[in-house]
């Protein structure tokens, strides 16, 4: 078994744990990661870069393969179980489904985020979850590029950092809060379930199994918690675990830095794009009066 951990030193560590922890290869992708995923039952990833390149890294390959290309940074890269396709998702508001390995053959687009889309997942073997800064949870045939359900109730001035599927469950973490927020899929319909309060803010999270949602959270106490569905309510339950854990990981998770890396990646109201509609007049309009001023500035030169 092997485990792939990516930094921003550009690099891919691959460590194995079969019998002890072993370094055994470090890629070089050239740029800093910024998300993998596995190929499933082998001991090769995906990996996605700030340049918008996704590569494939195999422990037996001495370099990474170029998969695919974005025209801007990929925020997260999944593959089906089947390995059939491989999903990814672009700051620039794009969701792309291409065949695996064969990548260059494009299957089809999930378009409709107004916003990055920061984490996707699949819940089934034709549907995808996605989350956007535009705040907005969506759920797609993405064998089709077709939008399903839409969900609007997510924080304002937040953005989703990571995202869990568990049967037809869906969990999010938003960067700085201290809250989960759990939705419920039936139907093709994303509904909203419920918000889970914790005492500080959320670093990571996993469902552990069904109904069962480890908690890793910035606070030097209780960095670790447990929360079971009881009664159809989340709450904390005292696990030996989180106890055992807290007490000897050597580490205050309080001093670690506000998880704030995809909120620096929202871009400007007053960016370099225009909402206004670009037609051939408008074009010409522009044209013109760039002309003019330049007309107007050699004419004031030359006097």
């Amino acid at each position: 078994m092997s485990v792939f951990i990516s930094s921003n030193r550009k690099n891919l560590l691959a460590i194995s744990v079969k019998n002890s922890l072993k370094i055994i290869e470090l890629e070089d992708i050239g740029k800093r990661p910024t998300c993998l995923s596995f190929e499933h039952d082998k001991n090769t990833v995906v990996v996605g870069d700030k340049s918008g390149d996704v590569y494939q890294c195999a422990l037996k390959e001495t370099k990474p393969k170029l998969l695919l290309g974005h025209l801007s940074m990929v925020l997260d890269v999944i593959l089906t179980p089947d390995c059939r396709f491989i999903i990814s998702a672009d700051r620039d508001e794009k969701i792309r489904v291409s065949s695996y390995p064969m990548s260059f053959c494009i299957h089809s687009f999930c378009l409709g985020h107004t916003g990055l889309v920061s984490c996707i997942s699949l819940i089934s073997t034709d549907r995808l979850v996605s989350v956007s800064s535009d705040l907005t949870l969506r759920l797609w045939d993405f064998k089709k590029g077709i939008q399903l359900s839409e969900s609007v109730q997510l924080p304002k001035d937040c953005i989703v950092s990571h995202l869990e599927v568990c049967s037809n469950e869906i969990a999010i973490m938003a960067e700085r809060l201290t809250e989960l927020r759990i939705y419920r899929v039936d139907n093709d319909l994303i509904r909203f379930h419920s918000v889970i309060k914790l005492h500080s803010t959320l670093l990571s999270f996993s469902y552990v199994a069904e109904n069962n949602i480890a908690v890793v959270l910035k606070d030097s106490s209780r960095p670790f918690v447990m929360l079971r569905l009881v009664e159809d309510v989340y709450t904390e339950v005292n696990h030996e675990l989180c106890f055992a854990i807290s007490s000897h990981i050597g580490m205050d998770f309080s001093l670690l830095p506000e998880p704030s890396t995809l909120i620096q990646l929202l871009k400007p109201v007053n960016g370099k794009r225009s909402f206004q509609t670009i037609t051939p007049e408008a074009t010409i309009n522009i044209e013109s009066s760039s002309i003019s001023n330049y007309s107007k500035k050699t004419k004031t030169a030359v006097k």
